[in-house]
């Protein structure tokens, strides 16, 4: 099984192939899970590009904590709903993904935003997040960032106008402010090989609903998974 290699508080704790102590709520909500399934587990630490690329070659079975799009749909197996879409029901975990420039510049950078638009901003993304991909398809300025915290260094040291980041690491960012409303509402999933979901359906379906499960003590208004198994 899988996880991102980027610290993202509260949910995985730790930066590159360890985790932290304790690890956070998603790597602890796994291994609850994982209690009654009787079933060895080894855990590996990834980029996010890689991630995808390791559970799509079956070099994975499990991620944990990948948000869905029409290609990585095409690619692993999420739970999906009657009309064959991410079935966010089922998710484990959600964050928004707002826009934040320092304190010192956000002035200036609020009115460039109004006076030009978008296009007028420089922007920082962690690489292969799908939000980095989003603005890049639109056209707009992007540079890459190898995790959240070089991304807030980069921040502060003029590399872009605004960086894209989950709000709950905005208190690690020091002085900075957001800009805007959310941009992105992003629900993550446990999404597995395909070759592996269809050997083992009975089991995936069982660990979706367990992990639903443990991790809705989370969740600030979804207490409750669904009645049932996830398809």
């Amino acid at each position: 099984m899988g996880f991102l290699d980027v610290d993202l508080r509260p949910f995985v704790l730790g930066q590159g192939e360890r985790f932290a102590t304790p690890p956070g709520t998603l790597v602890e909500a796994l291994q609850r899970t994982l209690k009654g399934l009787d079933c060895p587990v080894r855990l590996h630490r990834l980029p996010v590009r890689r991630l995808v690329q390791a559970l799509s070659a079956g070099e994975l079975d499990v991620a944990i904590g990948l948000a869905a799009s029409d290609e990585r749909q095409r690619l692993m197996r999420f739970p999906v709903d009657a009309h064959g879409r991410p079935d966010e029901r089922w998710a484990i975990a959600e964050i928004d993904i707002r826009l934040y420039a320092t304190a010192q510049r956000h002035p200036a950078v609020q009115a460039k935003l109004s006076q030009n638009g978008p296009a007028a901003l420089r922007y920082g993304a962690l690489r292969g997040s799908l939000y980095a991909d989003a603005l890049a398809a639109e056209g707009l300025r992007v540079e890459l960032t190898p995790d959240f915290a070089k991304g807030w260094t980069m921040l502060h040291r003029g590399r872009f106008d605004v960086v894209l980041m989950p709000d709950v690491l905005a208190a690690g960012g020091g002085a900075v402010r957001a800009v805007g409303p959310t941009m992105f509402h992003l629900r993550f999933f446990a999404p597995v090989n395909p070759q592996f979901a269809a050997a083992n359906e009975a089991w995936v379906r069982h660990f979706w609903q367990r992990l639903c499960r443990q991790t809705r003590p989370y969740f600030k208004d979804r207490q409750t998974c669904p009645e049932g198994e996830p398809h």
